[in-house]
């Protein structure tokens, strides 16, 4: 093996991707049920901050809300949909 190659193998190991969070898996799979209800999703997603943040401020950006009060993570679910949360 060339030392390029080697620079590159090495940089591609020290880049490697994370593993998928577990609260992540288990909401593919709870999305991928048919009889998973929003109260179910918004439970799991609670567990997680950072996930629990990213749809309360999608839910809450004008694109979505078009009232003055922010809604809670339940309200936030239904508002964008099982489609997005799945996106």
């Amino acid at each position: 093996m060339s030392p390029n190659d080697q620079d590159i193998r090495n940089r591609l190991l020290v880049a490697r991707l994370p593993a998928m969070p577990q609260i992540l898996l288990k909401l593919i799979e709870l999305c991928q049920a048919d009889d998973a209800g929003m109260a179910e999703l918004a439970k799991l997603i609670a567990n997680d901050a950072g996930m629990t943040s990213k749809v309360l401020g999608v839910a809450n950006s004008a694109a979505y809300h078009r009232g003055g009060r922010k809604v809670g993570l339940v309200q936030a679910l239904n508002v964008l949909g099982a489609d997005m949360i799945k996106t």
